[in-house]
């Protein structure tokens, strides 16, 4: 199946992420449930870190592929990277590290947050400032499969943040990494999927 000589190399991408996910999760459960392997979603720890890895991956890709590109896609490209580097710094806390006092103050998470703002501001004003004209260029970059993922992304992200205010820390880990995986899925389709081809601009199938 995933060897299909018609099948977009987009699709192969997404059919084995799938099942490499569904280990990936089935493994996670059954250690937790059945040997209680609590550890695995301490902080700083297993769970923890594949998320960070996929958002510092996905920052990485975004970037080393903006670099060759000018415009409109190096602006998005550029963009994304920077949301996916925010929200691995996000991940990482160097609290209990021995590192420089400095560093330590910008893993505040208010600090963060507020990076984040600023972030979405600066961004917001160079695309009003710059391409404010070629809107419909960029809302088509995400009427695929890309939007799908940062959608589902978010969707997993928002339903992780309640279960934190629910105090359900196994789920909530479980399903941040999921969704840095979402994200580093839609980073790798971003570089598959010029937005100027007509298969980035068509609907989800």
């Amino acid at each position: 199946m995933l060897a299909a000589p018609n099948m977009q190399p987009s699709s192969r991408l997404l059919i084995a992420a799938t099942i490499l996910a569904v280990i990936f999760n089935a493994a996670i459960i059954f250690d937790v449930l059945r040997n209680s392997n609590t550890g695995l979603y301490d902080e700083g720890q297993f769970v923890e870190d594949i998320g960070a890895f996929c958002f510092l991956s996905g920052s990485l890709a975004l970037f080393g592929s903006a670099f060759f590109l000018s415009g409109l896609e190096k602006f998005i490209r550029s963009g994304l990277g920077a949301m996916n580097l925010m929200f691995f710094l996000r991940e990482v806390d160097v609290h209990e590290i021995n590192v420089p006092f400095p560093i330590k103050e910008i893993s505040s998470n208010d600090l963060k947050d507020g990076l984040f703002v600023v972030l979405f501001l600066v961004l917001g004003t160079l695309f009003l400032v710059k391409y404010r004209h070629n809107w419909k260029q960029a809302l088509g970059y995400f009427q695929n499969r890309i939007g799908v993922l940062f959608a589902v992304g978010i969707g997993i992200f928002a339903t992780a943040g309640l279960l934190e205010q629910l105090h359900f820390s196994f789920a909530e880990e479980l399903l941040e990494a999921n969704g840095a995986y979402c994200f580093f899925l839609a980073a790798l389709l971003t570089i598959l999927i010029p937005p100027t081809d007509a298969d980035s601009l068509e609907a989800p199938r």
